[in-house]
Order: structure tokens, then C-alpha cells, then sequence
């Protein structure tokens, strides 16, 4: 089997998979926060807020979600620029303006979601701690190293969407001189 060929097998494959994710984790996440009361207080990483009320409010769950849903957001535009990617390899579309552009918005989410990240992570902490009496309230910050490397991850694509799209400018101005 010829290189492209393969490339074109696992470019339908990994194009089903992102479209997969960017369709099922929305809802996935909806009803996480729909079912929140049912099983997550106590549970990890909500204990480090216990005890937490129960029910939730309505306005405490809603800043939390909001919270989650900005990265969510991100993920899901990460994986649409992605499955466009995939879908052009599929199509043995391999060095096009598209594809760096396609690589260069999935770097810059990745960078964003990096960076992104640890301040949603503090809307949910206030979210979740929002109704309790004041001095137990809480805005948690963190930075992790998945966070750290998101975001060097995101950085490192985009200088290779950058690198390719000079490579393609080369060759288009090769292919004029005669």
C-alpha cells in the first residue's frame, strides 16, 4: 500500500473521530451539569469544596457550567479545524493554503485552551461556591503542566502551519519560473 494511501486511510478514520467528539462532548457536558446535584458533590475534584449545597442553585450551576463550557468551546473548535484537516488529507488535498490554515487555527486553540484554561477552572471554583457565606467562598487558579504544555503544543503547530505554508508559497513560485 502506497504512502498515501495509508495517509488517506487514517486521515477518513481520524476525521470520523473528531467529528465523533466535536457532536457528542456538548451534550456530554449539558448533562453533566444537568445531573450535577445527582452525583458529583463529595465526589473528586468537587470535595475540595464540601461541603457544597445541595440542591445546587440554579444560578450557582450556571456560572459553573459557563465556566466549563469556554474551554469546551475551544475543544470543539479545535476539533472542527482538525476534522477539516483530516478530511482534506483524505482527499489527497495535502499541500494547500487550506491545510496550513486548518493547522494554524487548531495551534491557536490549543494555545487559547492552554492559557484559557486555569481561569475557566476559576469561574467554576466561584460557581460552585458562590451561595456559600462569605470568607468560604473560593477562586481557584491553577496552573498545571497540561496546561503548560497545551499551550507549548499550541505554539509548536503554529510555527509548523507557518512553516508549511512558506514551503507552499515556495513551491507555487517555483512552479511559475520556466
Amino acid at each position: 500500500m502506497a504512502a498515501r494511501d495509508r495517509i488517506r486511510r487514517v486521515s477518513w478514520l481520524l476525521q470520523g473521530i473528531c467529528t465523533l467528539l466535536a457532536v457528542a462532548l456538548p451534550p456530554l457536558a449539558l448533562g453533566f451539569w444537568l445531573t450535577f446535584d445527582a452525583w458529583a458533590p463529595g465526589q473528586p475534584p468537587f470535595d475540595r469544596w464540601a461541603p457544597l449545597p445541595h440542591p445546587m442553585p440554579p444560578a450557582s450551576l450556571a456560572v459553573a457550567g459557563l465556566g466549563a463550557a469556554i474551554p469546551l468551546g475551544l475543544m470543539v473548535f479545535a476539533l472542527v479545524r482538525l476534522r477539516r484537516l483530516f478530511r482534506l488529507y483524505a482527499r489527497n488535498r495535502i499541500f494547500e493554503a487550506e491545510n496550513s490554515r486548518c493547522l494554524r487555527h487548531f495551534g491557536q486553540a490549543l494555545l487559547a485552551l492552554g492559557v484559557v484554561q486555569p481561569l475557566a477552572g476559576g469561574l467554576v471554583s466561584v460557581g460552585l461556591t458562590l451561595t456559600k457565606p462569605e470568607g468560604q467562598r473560593v477562586l481557584e487558579i491553577s496552573v498545571d503542566g497540561k496546561d503548560v504544555m497545551l499551550a507549548l503544543i499550541g505554539g509548536l503547530i503554529l510555527v509548523i502551519a507557518w512553516v508549511m505554508e512558506e514551503g507552499r508559497r515556495l513551491q507555487e513560485d517555483s512552479a511559475l519560473i520556466v
